[in-house]
């Protein structure tokens, strides 16, 4: 699989996830949010050094794909926001839990708090939204270079 490869993917994660918050399977598009963001850092690294392993950190692919280096000054700090919204709501390992387990998991680590209404859908919200900007830096880097 070649960088390319995964820029299409990430296109296809992202849009996934739309359709999947829109038909209300929150945990779903929590998880679907973060491999469409893993996958745009990897297209972005791999066009630089494809032999670059960072597993499944979004911290460390980021800082492999030299995104912030794209990005003016004034934006970094939207950037990293955006990756700390992603990062705080996914886990690879979501692939194996339940919504319960997720909710569980959410809750736990204070991502209910405040949150008035339906903070699953929230949660979910959040990380489209930070998955969807961060897809399309990564894009429009991708078309810069």
């Amino acid at each position: 699989m070649g960088a390319n490869d995964y820029r299409l993917a990430a296109l296809e994660r992202i849009a996934a996830a739309e359709q999947l918050c829109c038909s209300c399977y929150y945990p779903e598009c929590i998880y679907v949010s973060g491999p469409a963001v893993e996958c745009i850092l990897r297209a972005n690294h791999d066009r630089s050094d494809p032999a670059l392993e960072t597993g499944h950190d979004l911290r460390e692919l980021l800082k492999a794909s030299r995104l912030e280096t794209f990005v003016p000054e004034i934006q970094r700090r939207r950037l990293g926001v955006a990756l700390g919204e992603i990062w705080a709501r996914w886990r690879n390992g979501y692939r194996y839990a339940s919504a319960k387990c997720i909710r569980t998991d959410l809750r736990r680590r204070g991502l209910f708090t405040g949150v008035k209404g339906d903070a699953l859908k929230y949660n979910a919200r959040r990380a489209l939204d930070c998955g969807h900007e961060l897809v399309g830096l990564g894009c429009h880097r991708w078309s810069e270079s």
